[in-house]
Formats: C-alpha cells, sequence, structure tokens
C-alpha cells in the first residue's frame, strides 16, 4: 500500500524537474473526497486506482478538477507493507 499522505503530484510538464524514486506518468483524476483538513483524490493510471491527499488549502491554490491529468510522485518511505 501507499500512504495517501506522502505522494506528492505534479502536472506533466514539470516531473522532468524533480527527483523521486517513483513517478506515475498520465494520472486522471476519477473522484474528489473532501474531509476536514484534506481532499482525498482518486486516479486512475495505468488500469490502476490509487487516491493520494492534499490539504484543503493546497487543493483550492491549485484548482484541480476531475478528468485532469497529473504525474503522481513518492518515495520508497511512502510505500507501507500491510500485515
Amino acid at each position: 500500500a501507499i500512504d495517501p499522505y506522502k505522494i506528492s503530484f505534479l502536472y506533466p510538464d514539470d516531473f522532468s524537474k524533480q527527483t523521486f524514486d517513483f513517478i506515475l506518468q498520465k494520472c486522471i483524476i476519477i473522484a474528489l473526497r473532501t474531509r476536514k483538513e484534506f481532499v482525498f483524490i482518486r486516479v486512475e493510471c495505468g488500469g490502476k486506482i490509487l487516491e493520494f491527499a492534499l490539504e484543503s488549502e493546497r487543493f483550492k491554490q491549485e484548482k484541480l478538477s476531475l478528468y485532469q491529468e497529473l504525474c503522481l510522485v513518492f518515495n520508497e518511505e511512502a510505500i507501507c507493507f500491510l500485515n
């Protein structure tokens, strides 16, 4: 599993400027779910569905919308192993 609080996103044109262990390109936002301090963004990427969390303030600043394309990026520390 991947910790949704440790995943970041970049716009497709920006991902080459950063260094991360994992980059998932061409992720499409398919659902948005709001909670108190976070917005959970569900994306479809390569036939898989992933979800990541973004602070509500940052979500408002970024003006993300359904069906928008993103790149998800994360480092190895974001990967959690389930027992």
